[in-house]
């Protein structure tokens, strides 16, 4: 049971990005507390932190997330949010 359980997580890992993701990775920062604005490559599929480097808070939908800004992706951090974040996106 225990074999099937680390199958079936592996399975979701593997589908929650196709192999075919290039994988970058873009530092975003809020200084004093302002937001900041960074942009993404074309045809964003996931973004998630790799590396808090703020003690403030970094949630996603609170202090940072992705939005489409003019025809591209743009990522969004405010409130003293500073991190490294892994970009998977298609070329």
């Amino acid at each position: 049971m225990r074999k099937l359980f680390y199958a079936a997580v592996a399975a979701a890992a593997v589908w929650a990005v196709p192999a075919a993701a290039e994988v970058t990775t873009i530092k975003c920062e809020s200084r004093h507390d302002e937001e900041a604005v960074c942009r993404l490559p074309k045809h964003v599929q996931q973004v998630v932190i790799s590396k808090q480097l703020s003690d403030k808070d970094c949630t996603r939908g609170r202090n940072w997330d992705v939005r489409k800004q003019s025809g591209y992706d743009e990522l969004w951090v405010r409130r003293g949010c500073r991190a490294e974040f892994a970009v998977h996106y298609n070329r």
